[in-house]
């Protein structure tokens, strides 16, 4: 865990839902185990591509050409407030 409030939040959300006390345990076992077709069947069943919203940051010149190359539909690039700037292309 990257800071001890990440995983004091994560064993409060353990015992608030009542997860079993080897919660923890359980999980990591499960991660180190699934296969690539199980997490695929699984992927398949709970996510809608089609309705995802895909979030990149970083250099515009150096991410953008490979976001395009990706086809996964039109790039918006934000402010930093998150308005739209307008069609620039890449």
């Amino acid at each position: 865990y990257e800071s001890v409030r990440s995983l004091a939040s994560l064993v409060n959300s353990v015992s608030k839902n009542g997860y079993a006390d080897d919660y923890l345990e359980q999980r990591a076992e499960l991660l180190r185990t699934i296969s690539r077709d199980e997490l695929a069947t699984i992927a398949a069943r709970h996510i809608d591509p089609d309705a995802m919203t895909i979030l990149v940051v970083g250099d515009r010149e150096t991410v953008g050409p490979g976001l395009a190359e990706l086809g996964l539909g039109d790039v918006v690039e934000l402010d930093i407030d998150g308005n739209e700037l307008g069609d620039r292309g890449l």
